[in-house]
Parts: C-alpha cells; structure tokens; sequence
C-alpha cells in the first residue's frame, strides 16, 4: 500500500462518524458503507497527505487513484476523486483508461458526474479524440454511462462540440429515467450561460419530445 493510502484511511478512521455514516448512506441509497466523513473535513486530510507524501510520478498517480478507489468506503473512492482532479499534470492521456474503468465501476450520481464533469470531460479539450466515448457511450445499456456521454460537455463552455451535444441529447430525450431527463436539462441550463438562444430555439424545437423535467432545468435561469 502506497503511504498516501494508508494515511488517508488511518485519518479518515479516526474522524468516523456512525451517525453521519449512517445519514450518507441512506442518501446514497445504501450503495456502499460510509466513514461518516463530510467533504471540509476530507480535503483537509487531502491537503495533509500530499504535503507529506507527494506525488511526483504518473504510474503512482495511477497506482494511488486506482487503490482508494477500491477501498471498502465511499470516501475511499471520494479521495481517488479528489486526489486525481487535483493533480491537473497528470490528467493526460495515459491517464484516461483509468478513469474510463472507475467510470464504468461507477454506481450513483456522485461518483458518475464527478469523473464526467472533471476527469474525463475536462480531458477531451485536451484532446478531442476522447469524443469517440462519448459517442459510444450515448448508446450504452448502463444508463449512468449514458448520463456521462451528457455531462461531459459541463465545462466546455465555448468549445463545446454543439453538434455532438445536440445529436446525444436528441438520441435520449424521450427517455423516461430521471437521471437521463434530468442530465439533459442540467447540460442546457450550462450551455444557456454560453448561448441562451441556442438553447431557447433548441427547447422551443423539441418542446412536444424533451420532458417537463428537462424543460424545467434548462429554462431555469432564461
């Protein structure tokens, strides 16, 4: 175990919280046991760790992820968030196989629009070529790699790939799960702060297939 792990799951133990374990879990539908550790006191632990034990490689940016991601605790797999979005040097390309495999691993919003949103959609400005997830993922059964294929278009701002964004919204905008719905109308609420217009004739296009939920969402600040 490389030190780092280790001493995030000592301080972590020691700041648990069965009360707060017990609240996060039923929040999170009980899909994995918690510390009971809120989000202040973790990046604390965060910044302790990387102070003490750097990380000056990419295989130990990956080994580190990769092992607290498999921790028995949602705030094992917080810390591999964490810790990986804040080393920015290492998101490259040799990276991204990494994240596709916690992405599909992923079971719940929490962990599913954190590696959307950052990791790798933040990654495919880098190098569009990473597009090609996406359009694969549009199509995919597991619905939560569906939402991804959505989402990592968050951050993208005036680089957004519209066309790209347009087809994958048109592709499950008559979809009945409320995370796809729900997905759909957070990514054009995003994009109205880039372009209210598009987004007002988009909605005013597809007004009688998009649902009252993506409506909703995406006309909440036009």
């Amino acid at each position: 175990m490389h030190p780092i792990v280790s001493f995030f799951r000592t301080e972590l133990k020691k700041l648990a919280n069965p009360v707060k374990s017990a609240q996060m879990k039923a929040y999170m539908k009980n899909v994995q046991d918690f510390y009971g550790v809120p989000s202040p006191q973790r990046r604390e632990i965060l910044k302790e760790g990387m102070t003490r034990y750097p990380i000056t490689t990419l295989t130990d940016y990956k080994d580190v992820t990769w092992e607290l991601w498999n921790g028995t605790y949602r705030e094992d797999r917080y810390m591999a968030l964490d810790l990986s979005r804040k080393l920015k040097k290492f998101r490259i390309d040799d990276a991204m196989p990494l994240f596709v495999r916690m992405l599909k691993q992923s079971d719940n919003w929490d962990l599913v629009d954190e590696l959307s949103v950052h990791q790798i959609g933040e990654m495919f400005l880098t190098n569009r070529k990473h597009e090609a997830l996406a359009k694969k993922w549009a199509t995919d059964k597991n619905f939560w790699l569906r939402r991804a294929s959505i989402l990592v278009h968050h951050n993208h701002r005036k680089k957004t790939n519209l066309p790209l964004l347009e087809k994958t919204i048109v592709r499950m905008m008559h979809e009945k799960e409320f995370f796809i719905r729900k997905a759909i109308g957070w990514i054009l609420r995003q994009y109205a702060k880039t372009d209210p217009k598009w987004v007002l004739r988009f909605v005013k296009t597809h007004e009688h297939e998009l649902s009252g939920l993506s409506k909703r969402e995406a006309l909440k600040h036009l």
